[in-house]
């Protein structure tokens, strides 16, 4: 599942923001830029019949992009490069720091002088559902998801009664997601 960003209020959708109550020019200029040219190097999601234009400037619409979390229509860059709409502060954060470890990791030719000989380095799991501190994730060419849980509340569920709550945890979240055969 991805989470769609930057849809806007219409009358159809009273609920949704208004960009116009976003819009703020005091926003630092690094990050601004630094938000606007993540979201303009998205990868291509798909093609949208009759994508709303620019609320501002009636731009084009255009396709929708994607970072395989979150996912946007293209002309959102636009709206927060041009137009100073500044988006929530969970998804500024969620972009500066996924931008801030992307600029740290370190880059490898290991695996392409190999030959590129497998495909793991390039599937990284889905997330399937989470709730808390527990999230259910598929590994590419695992039969089953797995389990995931915080370090810190793993500790607490080592055995007894919170075990099996864990337990129910995985087989809820496998329901949820639509798998009906567990691994045991």
């Amino acid at each position: 599942m991805l989470r769609l960003i930057g849809a806007w209020r219409t009358d159809e959708r009273p609920e949704l923001p208004d960009p116009v109550d976003l819009v703020d020019e005091t926003w630092d200029h690094h990050d601004r830029r630094t938000v606007t040219r993540y979201l303009a190097t998205g990868t291509f999601l798909r093609e949208v019949d009759g994508p709303p234009p620019c609320p501002f400037c009636a731009r084009p619409g255009g396709d929708h992009r994607t970072d395989g979390v979150l996912a946007w229509p293209a002309v959102l860059a636009h709206e927060v490069g041009e137009h100073g709409v500044r988006l929530p502060g969970a998804v500024e954060a969620y972009v500066l720091d996924r931008v801030a470890r992307l600029g740290a990791a370190t880059v490898s030719a290991d695996w392409w002088e190999a030959g590129a000989p497998d495909l793991e380095p390039l599937a990284p799991p889905e997330r399937l559902v989470w709730g808390g501190n527990v999230q259910l994730v598929q590994q590419p060419g695992r039969r089953f998801p797995g389990l995931l849980v915080q370090g810190d509340t793993l500790a607490s569920h080592v055995d007894g009664p919170r075990s099996a709550r864990l337990l129910r945890d995985y087989e809820e979240m496998m329901s949820t997601a639509g798998l009906d055969r567990l691994p045991y």
